[in-house]
């Protein structure tokens, strides 16, 4: 095809698709078999190279850097044959919807349906593919390997059509677990040796082989994270899963310190829908310590942790219906806290992907959308922080600092207008900072001031910062309401 039209992410450009088709004909025109396919054209790199910090990782699509925001992917049903083609489509119109570009279809969960990769197709959706090898050793005896060679063939050739598939993971979390969660404790020397030897063989042999002869150029990588969160090359080199937010109860500001290159997994939990908790409860059931609750429930510290995190922030609510919502708001704006990390510190970091997008049934979970499709506040907070261009403010040694990013091809010449009220709407100050660019393969501060100038010495917790960004044009890019307390 003479001069293509290329398939371009979501925010980056149109995800153009063409159909062919292919016909084996006999002599005299008689058709034997025919095929048709609808597919884009695009080239996918990802780019691991040695720079001052460490090592970079990030994709370029069609010889672009794209910075990736989005999330991870599970099933969407424990029974899958209840996914209807409305199910698909409506999340996928939620993934494009919050203004992301990628998906990870987790390795834990199934290789997904050829509708969701022709809705991805269409949307302009990446897609980081795992196979489906998550937190585990496996066996490495003929059988075994036979069978996963023969499945690796059948999902590559399968899914190698599709344009969204940016990469071949080889697992979630097998490699940081084996070597830092003290699972080798439950074996001798030889059998330690063996399962190391069965892991290598799948995972930086066959899967890399397979990848390799039959996907395309699509690259792999052989296990998400590259290095667990005790590892200090966890923030310098390759992906990252970071959960000392949750798990060790760091607070939402360590987001700020422990920002890696690419941020694939992280998260924090919420309760669903209070409709959503109706669906699967009586009345008496409705309360945080009840068996049906507990039973919707399954990280066994979720539900102390939820309350910990809220206490901190939040005055804590009086009724079980208020406390399902409050957790909705601590999980959306400590994700803010990490999304805004990412993106501050671009071309640094160069990915965003939370967990997750999606329940498989109706659960207190680390969603953005809950499973009867009912996006919680965090999904409307990521359709926000997701923009192509945000303004993404800071206060740091008494300073406001206001930051911009742009994923838009090309520079953008913004207008920044800074104003300070008190929550009744008197106006503290005002200031229009004249234009300024930021450029693609950035994030850079774009006006700072002192707080106490800013608030006119008003009391913090009675003001709240309205950062505007608009273009050339005076069009609104990007609007912020930046709160300088905690909600309590």
């Amino acid at each position: 095809i003479d001069n293509p039209k290329l398939w371009w992410c979501n925010g980056m450009g149109e995800p153009h698709l063409y159909d062919f088709s292919i016909e084996v004909k006999q002599r005299g025109s008689l058709t034997l078999d025919k095929s048709e396919i609808r597919t884009g054209i695009r080239t996918v790199e990802l780019i691991t190279e040695p720079d001052n910090a460490g090592k970079s990782f990030y994709f370029k699509l069609n010889g672009k850097p794209v910075f990736c925001k989005g999330a991870n992917y599970i099933p969407q049903d424990m029974f899958q044959e209840r996914v209807s083609p409305e199910r698909y489509k409506r999340l996928l119109e939620d993934v494009v919807g919050a203004n992301m570009n990628m998906l990870r279809v987790w390795g834990g969960g199934i290789y997904e349906d050829d509708l969701f990769y022709q809705l991805c197709d269409a949307r302009g959706i990446l897609v980081w593919q795992d196979f489906m090898y998550a937190c585990a050793m496996y066996p490495g005896n003929g059988a075994f390997l036979k069978n996963a060679a023969a499945e690796a063939y059948e999902q590559i050739e399968r899914l190698r059509q599709y344009s969204c598939i940016a990469l071949w993971c080889g697992n979630n979390e097998n490699n940081e677990a084996w070597n830092h969660w003290g699972w080798q404790m439950q074996f001798n020397e030889a059998q330690r040796a063996q399962i190391w030897r069965d892991y290598t063989l799948m995972f930086n042999d066959i899967l890399p082989t397979y990848v390799d002869n039959y996907g395309g150029g699509v690259p792999y990588w052989e296990s998400s994270p590259q290095y667990g969160r005790g590892n200090p090359k966890s923030t310098a080199e390759g992906d990252a899963h970071y959960w000392g937010v949750w798990h060790d109860e760091e607070p939402f500001d360590v987001f700020d310190k422990k920002v890696p290159r690419f941020m694939s997994e992280y998260g924090f939990q919420s309760f669903p829908d209070w409709a959503t908790i109706q669906a699967f409860s009586l009345p008496e059931d409705r309360e945080l310590d009840t068996k049906v609750m507990l039973t919707h429930q399954k990280h066994p510290r979720g539900n102390a942790l939820i309350a910990e995190y809220l206490k901190r922030d939040f005055r804590v609510p009086k009724t079980f219906e208020d406390f399902v919502y409050v957790s909705q708001l601590v999980q959306a704006e400590g994700m803010r806290r990490g999304i805004e990390a990412h993106r501050r510190n671009k071309p640094y970091c160069m990915g965003t992907l939370y967990w997750q997008l999606n329940d498989v049934w109706p659960v207190a979970s680390w969603s953005s959308i809950d499973y009867y499709g009912r996006w919680k506040a965090m999904h409307y907070y990521v359709r926000e922080d997701y923009r192509p261009v945000v303004a993404l403010p800071m206060i740091e040694d008494d300073i406001l600092k206001v930051y911009a990013s742009s994923d838009l091809p090309g520079d953008t010449v913004l207008t920044v207008h800074v104003r300070a009220l008190t929550l009744e709407g008197k106006v503290l100050s005002d200031v229009v900072q004249s234009e300024t660019s930021v450029h693609p393969d950035s994030s850079r501060m774009i006006w700072q001031g002192y707080l106490k100038t800013v608030l006119n010495n008003h009391k913090p917790e009675d003001a709240v910062v309205e950062i505007s960004l608009k273009d050339a044009g005076g069009k609104v890019l990007h609007r912020r309401l930046f709160y300088l307390v905690s909600p309590r």
